[in-house]
């Protein structure tokens, strides 16, 4: 006589528990993708189509062909590896705010702001060409803008070109009398273009407005407009 099983249900057809390297690479193509996804920004349902794939495509590598295991691996973690090296570019262009700009202004050439940005982005590279080019376009879609203005006067007093800078500063103070940074800057371009007593009045204006903790700029223009008119009246 047989003895019976001693497990009643060992011998029906269950499912096989999942193989380690099938739990493995379940977790591996999962994370991935969910990775992968999150970072481009892929709709639910591309999101869905993409898991299936890779999933589809680790599951035949790993399982069901194994004779063709190496190539079909291989080619997964090329396709993965392109998609993700990708990411990694395209998140380092972004972080460059000159590539970022750039990019924005070649879709919206007209957005004065973006003009502006990127006018930045090129003034604190030092690339002056490029930042005057930008702000001149950022000035002509919005003539009245200050930022802009203050921007182009920074520029040419740091060309040399003193009489465009005070122009550009004087009509940002103009439009606001009580903007301590530009008197601040006027100050100074007036002391570069040999007016002391000027370069005063801006810097006490701006003394005036300036909390204490911003105005060390404009009370070391002032004593240097101190000490050149008093070098002056001894001459």
């Amino acid at each position: 006589m047989s003895m019976p099983s001693p497990d009643p249900l060992a011998d029906l057809p269950w499912p096989k528990p999942e193989a380690p390297s099938e739990a493995v690479s379940a977790k591996i193509c999962g994370a991935c993708t969910k990775n992968l996804c999150a970072k481009r920004g892929m709709s639910a349902l591309g999101r869905l189509s993409l898991c299936l794939a890779v999933s589809g495509l680790v599951d035949a590598a790993v399982v069901r062909w194994p004779a063709r295991r190496t190539l079909l691996a291989t080619a997964v973690a090329v396709i993965v590896g392109a998609l993700m090296g990708r990411t990694v570019v395209r998140n380092r262009d972004w972080r460059d705010r000159v590539t970022l700009w750039s990019a924005t202004v070649a879709v919206v050439p007209r957005c004065a702001r973006a003009q502006y940005n990127l006018g930045q982005a090129y003034f604190e590279r030092s690339r002056l060409a490029d930042a005057e080019r930008a702000w001149l376009a950022a000035a002509v879609l919005q003539p009245d803008d200050r930022e802009t203005t203050r921007g182009l006067a920074m520029l040419y007093y740091r060309l040399g070109n003193h009489e465009l800078a005070a122009a550009k500063i004087d009509a940002v103070i103009a439009a606001k009398p009580d903007d301590g940074e530009a008197q601040t800057l006027a100050g100074y371009i007036a002391l570069d273009r040999g007016m002391p007593d000027r370069a005063r009045a801006y810097f006490d204006a701006a003394l005036v407005v300036l909390p204490a903790a911003a105005a060390e700029k404009a009370r070391s223009g002032r004593d240097r407009a101190l000490r050149a008119t008093d070098a002056r009246g001894v001459r």
